[in-house]
């Protein structure tokens, strides 16, 4: 389901990719969100188009859905495309 390029220098699988977000001292505080907000979001368009291929509706709409109901139908269709795109952002200790 990766539609990647499949480099061999990257990781195969989305379960194995871990994204590491580093900053400096001068690194000013709207960017560093602005970058982790497009990680997010990054994520979340991944999530939302299996989720389309998968169920027929977007990961954002089965979640506002899951959240008016409960359904555990729902929430079986949430967890299968989180553990098919898990968000994997580390935080690295600040660069000198």
């Amino acid at each position: 389901y990766c539609k990647g390029a499949k480099d061999a220098h990257m990781s195969i699988h989305p379960d194995k990719a871990i994204i590491s977000l580093r900053s400096n001292r001068d690194t000013g505080y709207d960017a560093y969100i602005n970058v982790q907000n497009e990680l997010v979001g990054a994520y979340r368009q991944l999530r939302n188009r299996e989720s389309m291929r998968l169920f027929n509706i977007s990961y954002d709409e089965l979640k506002l859905q899951y959240s008016k109901t409960g359904e555990i139908a729902i929430k079986n269709k949430l967890k299968t495309i989180q553990e098919m795109y898990p968000e994997k952002i580390s935080e690295a200790e600040l660069k000198q």
